[in-house]
């Protein structure tokens, strides 16, 4: 008899930790239809996922791909390089860019990341064509067209992931405080 209270505490345990976790998975599927119900936030949120498809695919196929049509490792790891060291060149130029042109007017982001997207797949179309069918075998022009395509590509994605983020909590206008179940 005096057993029992220590047979039935585990299970008791269990279920109050099965419950909290319910209610914990409740509350953050409410917060996250909160925010996909803000103007604007799936639409960048596809963008970002679209951006982010292409960013990982070139950072893990991208050495593959260049061994595959006849580069060495090494030479293959170095142009490959170059595109993200571009991303960092991009992200670092186009959130200053876009920072001076937003201290002065109010205009979305859009009009810069747009055009960055554009030139992007005009610069991987172009790499395609000039770097690996016409001139396959200089380093310069290959590291260069990389290089452009990833300040292009990944200078957009940080702005996606950072300006363009807090641009759309800034404009969500949520004034209900809620408490998770946690800190209830």
């Amino acid at each position: 008899l005096l057993l029992l209270p220590l047979l039935l505490t585990p299970p008791l345990l269990l279920l109050l930790l099965v419950k909290r976790c319910c209610l914990f998975a409740v509350v953050v599927v409410q917060q996250i239809l909160k925010a996909v119900v803000v103007r604007g936030v799936a639409f960048y949120a596809l963008c970002y996922l679209c951006i982010k498809l292409v960013n990982y695919t070139l950072f893990f196929w991208l050495p593959l791909y260049l061994t595959a049509i006849g580069w060495s490792d090494s030479s293959a790891d170095a142009i490959a390089g170059a595109y993200d060291v571009g991303g960092i060149v991009g992200g670092i130029f186009f959130g200053i860019v876009t920072d001076e042109i937003f201290r002065r007017c109010s205009i979305g982001r859009s009009v810069v990341l747009v055009p960055m997207m554009v030139i992007a797949a005009i610069l991987f179309f172009t790499y395609r064509f000039v770097a690996v069918v016409v001139d396959a075998d200089d380093t310069t022009t290959n590291g260069l067209l990389l290089f452009l395509c990833g300040v292009f590509l990944n200078g957009s994605a940080v702005l996606l992931a950072s300006a363009v983020a807090a641009d759309l909590g800034a404009a969500a206008t949520t004034t209900t405080t809620t408490t998770t179940p946690l800190s209830a």
